[in-house]
């Protein structure tokens, strides 16, 4: 016996319905967020770097050519970390529908998560010092049966995600009906 609404498992969505996200255009990231992970990926980075090459420097005084090879290999290892921090924020997005909100991040694997909608429970925003200093809020949806959020945007222009965050909890819990 199937309930109204609802869908089993041998019941799948006829393929004209299906909404695809892989090609759909999502919103990315403010501009921000690109500054603030730069910054952030530099400072866990640099300092240490800095103090692994000021180490290597007390213990290893005498190999000068040992030491300025590590420093070189450290330096471009860095580099990447920061580019892969870079482009990992860039391919940052999320899409509102109508019955749902997908978030699409990854480089290489890349991963659409769907929130449905009519299961969300609470949405929070949270800003830490940096993201406040650069005008950004991270926002969080809860769904029920998890203590974990299910969905986490980061970079979000503050007034942006306080809309969104009121446009998404104005649709929670709301039954939509095919």
């Amino acid at each position: 016996m199937q309930m109204a609404g609802f869908m089993s498992l041998n019941d799948p969505i006829p393929q004209e319905q299906w909404i695809p996200t892989q090609h759909t255009p999502y919103t990315q990231v403010a501009p921000g967020y690109l500054k603030l992970v730069t910054l952030t990926t530099l400072l866990v980075g640099v300092i240490p770097v800095g103090i692994a090459l000021a180490l290597m420097m007390v213990v290893f005084a005498l190999a000068l050519p040992w030491l300025l090879a590590a420093g070189l290999v450290l330096t471009v290892l860095l580099a990447l970390w920061v580019y892969l921090s870079q482009l990992r924020a860039k391919r940052l997005g999320y899409m509102v529908r109508e019955q749902d909100l997908v978030v699409r991040r990854g480089i290489f694997w890349q991963r659409h998560t769907c929130l449905t909608l009519s299961r969300l429970q609470h949405v929070t925003l949270s800003q830490g010092p940096l993201d406040r200093f650069y005008g950004l809020a991270t926002l969080r949806g809860f769904t029920a049966g998890s203590p974990h959020a299910e969905i986490t945007i980061p970079g979000l222009p503050s007034d942006q995600a306080e809309q969104l965050r009121q446009h998404l909890m104005a649709k929670a819990g709301t039954r939509h009906e095919s």
